[in-house]
C-alpha cells in the first residue's frame, strides 16, 4: 500500500509514469523495506503508516477544499501517523515532525478549513491511540508506563531513555557503510538519494516535503545511533531505520523523470544491483547471526543464495510442509515467473503510457 501511494503521489506532483514507477518499484523491491516486510517486525507496518499518513496530508494540500474530502482525509492522516506509535513507540517523534508540516503547509487555507481538518484529524489521532493507552493502564497502571521499562533480557534498555542516549557520529557511519549493518551495501542505488533531494528541493513547492524527508531520515539515524542495541540483534542489515526508506525513494521518483539518459542508464544499473540484493536476502534470510568480520552481503548472502541451501520455498510449499526448507532455486520458481510476468506488464504500460493519461 506505502509503494502504491508513493506512486499515485508522484505522478499527482508530475514525476510522470516512469518516475512514479521507479521510485515505487525502488522502495517496494530495491531496499530492505521488501524483506522486513515478509518478516514478524513491526518496522515495515511502520513505516507505511508514517508514510501513508504523509500521502494523506500531501492530498489534502494539493486537493481543493470539500468538506467531506477534508474530514476523512484529515482523521485518516491522524489515525496512521497515530497508528505508527502502536506499532513501534519509536515511530513518535517521526510521526510529530510529519504532523508539524501539514500543520505549518495547512497555515494558508481558511480557518473554516484548518479547523475542519486538524479536528477529524485530532479525532483519528486520540482513537487509534486509544487501544494502546488502555493496554498500558491494564498491564501497568500507568497509561505513559512501557514494557519495556521491565525487561529483564536487555538491561542496556535501562539506560537513558529506554536504552537511547546521545548520537555517535561512528555508529552513523556504521548504519551507512558499515559491512555488516551499512544499508548502502544492501541498497547500493540509495547513492542517488542526496542528488534525488538536490532536485526535488529545485522544485517549486517542495522544499517544505525535502525539510521533513532530511528531519524524520536524521531523526532515525540519531535515534538508531544512540540506542544500546543499535545493530538490532542479527538482523540482516540496519532494520531500526527501515522506517525512512519510503520517504528517500519518494524524490527518486522525482530525479528520474530530470535525469538525462547517462543518470538514467546509472540508476537502472544501481536499481538492478539493489534489486538482486534484495531478492538474495528476502530469498535466504532477514534475521541472521552476526560473525565479526565477516562482510554480510558478499561473504553470506551471495554465497548461501548460490548454494541455495537455505532458501525460502514458496507459500504454498510451506503450508503443505511448514518444516521443509528449499535447496534448490526451483522452489523460488513461483516467485520469478511472478516478477518476470510483473516486469513484462510494467513495461508494456510504460510503453503505451502516451496513449493515455491516469487521473490520480
Amino acid at each position: 500500500l506505502a509503494a502504491l501511494a508513493l506512486y499515485f503521489v508522484a505522478i499527482r506532483w508530475g514525476a510522470g509514469l516512469g518516475g512514479a514507477t521507479f521510485g515505487a518499484l525502488a522502495y517496494g523491491l530495491a531496499t530492505p523495506a521488501w524483506g522486513w516486510a515478509t518478516f514478524f517486525f513491526g518496522h515495515a507496518s511502520a513505516a507505511a503508516c508514517l508514510f501513508l499518513g504523509l500521502v494523506s496530508i500531501l492530498y489534502l494540500l494539493d486537493l481543493p477544499s470539500a468538506k467531506r474530502r477534508d474530514i476523512v482525509l484529515g482523521f485518516v492522516s491522524g489515525a496512521l501517523l497515530s497508528w505508527a506509535v502502536v506499532i513501534e513507540y519509536t515511530t513518535a517523534p517521526a510521526s510529530a515532525v510529519i504532523a508539524i508540516y501539514g500543520l505549518a503547509s495547512a497555515l494558508r487555507w481558511e480557518r473554516a478549513r484548518f479547523i475542519r481538518v486538524f479536528l477529524s484529524a485530532f479525532a483519528g489521532a486520540v482513537l487509534f491511540i486509544l487501544p494502546l493507552l488502555i493496554y498500558h493502564y491494564a498491564a501497568y497502571e500507568n497509561i505513559f508506563t512501557s514494557g519495556y521499562k521491565y525487561t529483564v533480557f536487555h538491561p542496556g534498555q535501562k539506560e537513558g531513555f529506554y536504552g537511547i542516549r546521545l548520537p555517535r557520529v561512528g555508529i552513523i557511519v556504521w548504519l551507512l557503510v558499515g559491512l555488516q549493518k551499512g544499508i548502502l551495501w544492501f541498497s547500493p542505488l540509495l547513492l542517488f538519494v542526496p542528488l534525488a533531494l538536490y532536485k526535488l528541493w529545485e522544485t517549486p513547492g517542495k522544499k517544505g516535503l525535502v525539510i521533513t524527508i532530511i528531519a524524520v531520515s536524521s531523526y532515525y539515524f540519531l535515534m538508531n545511533s544512540g540506542y544500546a542495541y543499535w545493530t538490532g540483534g542479527g538482523s540482516t542489515g540496519p532494520r531500526h531505520i527501515t522506517p525512512i526508506l519510503p520517504f528517500i525513494c519518494l524524490p527518486l521518483a522525482f530525479l528520474w523523470t530530470k535525469a538525462g539518459k547517462k543518470l538514467k542508464l546509472g540508476l537502472l544499473i544501481f536499481f538492478a544491483i539493489s534489486f538482486l540484493i534484495s531478492l538474495m536476502s528476502v530469498s535466504v534470510s532477514m534475521e541472521i547471526q552476526q560473525a565479526p568480520g565477516i562482510h554480510i552481503v558478499t561473504e553470506y548472502i551471495i554465497p548461501k543464495f548460490i548454494e541455495a541451501s537455505q532458501l525460502k520455498t514458496s507459500l504454498i510449499v510451506r503450508l503443505i510442509s511448514p518444516s521443509y526448507i528449499g535447496n534448490s532455486h526451483l522452489d523460488l520458481l513461483p516467485l520469478y515467473i511472478v516478477l518476470a510476468l510483473g516486469g513484462l506488464y510494467i513495461l508494456w504500460e510504460l510503453k503505451n503510457a502516451g496513449r493515455k493519461r491516469p487521473n490520480l
